[in-house]
């Protein structure tokens, strides 16, 4: 059966029946609540009054001075020139919100403004203009990605394969003086070859109308002047990292082009990651926890693994634990706690973390010996995951710098920790007190002490266990900290009866 990206026609009827979250294009409801502290409408970032050259702004709600940017395009078959407030807002763009990148949605001359290189000379109009603005709009311009859907999945990828590639710079907006280059890119649903929309067989069976049009002739006759508009066309090893999501049941885009563009970047030894989403078609049921949680993992990744710096190592937060023994600090707090390697656990929102939610997924044996007297060695494996044995530096423990320098997930995880208190005496009437961001749940031998639940931000004793008693000899700690799109931390104390922290103890990982 002859399949086809979208004609004219077909374009109209699909924003008709997926004018909807999720839907063809990520085309949304025009009252999507995005998750921002604030918005820049309508920016023209090529100084001529046009449309099509206006973007938007979007900032996190965390307030800091400069942010890192993700350029994300929306789909359209390159038919539309006016589609920014319709670029995936309520799925991909509010996940970037939630991981502290600015989003910039910008629009793009269409196929009947202009004839193609003009949509990827705006696009990398767009990269300049965010680099020549970077103090106005308070954009972290040591990280600048792309990030599209469908069409703006393939004007994406063209712009990280294309780096330097005079013949598609274009002057758009000037600020010639900056490059386009970009640091990673998302491609969803992308047609990024033409050459391969029916996946290599020997008949050519495409309905090529909207790449004909966007080219201005005909596919049939011209396939060599249309490998110009193929992001396969310009891979070579210098390209940055590049995250390709498909659905297996696409039918406007055939799923082929992903794992065909992820082999050839392999094969030139680009980083690259593929997610092929069981049953997901073109938008719908692309836009899970799993897929979300993954393009932010990679993009985090990818950023902080070239951008690392002082700010951002370890031995600030805590380091190796030394000697058999640590005590607590000043204020009672322990330091010293087995970390094991995080757990994917997508969630694309906090408001999940109920009491019932956590419990249950607590509840789950992740590895042998879970909540036992036993606790797992320092640098042993589980599930290939590995268990550290940290003294924090500080009263909290920062569970986010943790991952980030292992450069694994930060977001959408879960963390073990365990520890031993060891007491010369019983110790009677005392509690557990413990902050965590986001939700967590703690046992103090073997027994249930505390549940946080909720979206939480860390605060000192934000909860108390019940009243217990710290036995003579052994005591052992356990605890399991969930976060969403945020960061992850937690503190822990015990307190007596008179709200005094508990000292005369010691701390142990065996």
């Amino acid at each position: 059966m002859k399949k086809t990206i979208l004609t004219l026609s077909a374009l109209a009827v699909a924003l008709g029946l997926y004018a909807q979250p999720g839907g063809f294009g990520g085309f949304q409801m025009p009252k999507v609540d995005v998750r921002c502290s604030g918005k820049v409408a309508d920016v023209d970032y090529a100084g001529d009054g046009e449309v099509f050259h206006r973007l938007d702004i979007y900032y996190p709600r965390v307030e800091k001075p400069a942010y890192p940017v993700v350029i994300h395009i929306y789909g359209s078959a390159w038919y539309s020139n006016n589609s920014k407030g319709m670029a995936d807002l309520g799925t991909i763009v509010n996940a970037l919100l939630d991981a502290g990148y600015a989003v910039v949605t910008p629009n793009h001359r269409s196929s009947g403004d202009a004839k193609f290189p003009a949509q990827i000379e705006d696009i990398k109009g767009v990269v300049r203009f965010v680099r020549a603005n970077a103090e106005k709009y308070r954009f972290d311009t040591s990280f600048i990605a792309t990030s599209g859907f469908s069409s703006g999945g393939h004007l994406s990828s063209l712009a990280a394969t294309s780096g330097g590639v005079a013949a598609l710079e274009g002057t758009v907006g000037g600020n010639l003086g900056f490059s386009s280059r970009v640091d990673a890119a998302c491609d969803w649903s992308g047609p990024v070859d033409l050459h391969y929309m029916s996946c290599g067989r020997a008949e050519d069976t495409w309905n090529h109308a909207p790449e004909e049009a966007v080219m201005g002739f005909p596919f049939q006759g011209n396939e060599e002047r249309f490998r110009a508009l193929d992001a396969t066309s310009y891979i070579d090893p210098s390209d940055p990292p590049v995250i390709i999501f498909h659905g297996t049941a696409d039918s406007v885009v055939p799923c082929c082009q992903a794992p065909y563009f992820y082999g050839l970047l392999a094969d030139a030894g680009v980083t690259a990651e593929l997610h092929l989403v069981e049953g997901g078609d073109h938008g719908m049921g692309m836009y899970a926890d799993e897929t979300l949680c993954a393009m932010v993992t990679f993009l985090d990744r990818v950023r902080t693994r070239r951008y690392a710096d002082s700010s951002t190592r370890l031995e600030k937060y805590m380091v190796p634990a030394t000697g058999a023994y640590a005590v607590p600090d000043e204020q009672g707090f322990l330091g010293r706690w087995l970390l094991l390697d995080p757990i994917s656990k997508p969630n694309r929102t906090n408001t999940v973390f109920t009491d019932s939610y956590i419990r249950e997924v607590f509840s789950e044996q992740f590895f042998p010996g879970q909540l036992g007297d036993v606790l797992p060695k320092d640098g042993s494996k589980v599930r290939k995951l590995r268990w550290h044995a940290f003294d924090s530096q500080r009263f909290n423990v920062k569970l986010f710098r943790f991952a980030t320098n292992l450069t694994e997930d930060r977001y959408g995880v879960i963390f073990w920790v365990a520890t031993v208190v060891n007491c010369e005496e019983d110790i009677p009437d005392v509690r557990l007190a413990v902050g965590s961001n986001s939700a967590s749940m703690w046992w103090v031998n073997g027994e249930e002490a505390l549940v946080l639940s909720g979206d939480r931000r860390m605060v000192m004793d934000d909860g108390c266990s019940r009243r217990l008693t710290l036995r003579k000899g052994r005591n052992v700690i356990w605890g399991a900290v969930i976060n969403g799109p945020g960061m992850s931390d937690f503190c822990a104390r015990f307190i007596d009866g008179t709200g005094n922290p508990v000292r005369n103890i010691t701390l142990s990982t065996k």
